[in-house]
């Protein structure tokens, strides 16, 4: 049973890659559903990208080493609730490595902050752990671990707004902080 669970876990992790990794190419824009008949209230996009960066930041404070964040501030379309908003992505990675037991922390911390985990081993050398927000399911979060690195990963709640607004808005940022 548990070995169905997870073939099936992978079908949905893989579909949750792929259109994330369209929706950064700007191809389509990734749908979602609530996971209970009530729907559930977007948040604003500011405070989507700053919590998504400190699960993220939570997460590589506990597995310890030096990572690289190539935290990605664009903002991406989003749907909840039949409802057009804004995310925002995170990625990190490390050469370092961390035990095994990491894994079932991340997870422990991930499930602290509300998140439902699994844990997945087919994905290359990598051993992952995949959690989903219970009430956004496209706000997903990963820690994978292989024997001479590690990543972490996330995309964050879907928040309600205009994507243009949003674009406009992060631009502005971008340039007073190079005037800075």
């Amino acid at each position: 049973m548990h070995q169905h669970l997870a073939t099936k876990l992978s079908m949905a992790v893989a579909v949750v890659v792929l259109v994330t990794l369209t929706s950064c190419s700007g191809q389509t824009t990734p749908e979602t559903s609530p996971t209970s008949s009530q729907e559930t209230e977007m948040i604003d996009p500011a405070q989507a990208r700053t919590d998504l960066y400190a699960q993220l930041d939570a997460a590589q404070a506990l597995v310890g080493g030096e990572w690289d964040n190539s935290d990605d501030s664009s903002p991406m379309g989003c749907t909840l609730n039949s409802t057009e908003g804004v995310t925002f992505t995170g990625t990190r990675y490390s050469n370092d490595t961390a035990g095994e037991e990491s894994l079932a922390a991340v997870a422990q911390l991930w499930e602290g902050m509300g998140f439902t985990t699994e844990a997945r081993n087919d994905v290359g050398p990598y051993k992952v752990i995949v959690a989903t927000s219970t009430t956004d399911p496209s706000h997903v979060l990963r820690y994978g671990l292989a024997e001479q690195a590690m990543y972490l990963e996330g995309q964050g709640a879907c928040g309600e707004g205009d994507l243009y607004e949003w674009v406009m808005k992060i631009r502005q940022e971008s340039e007073d902080a190079t005037q800075e």
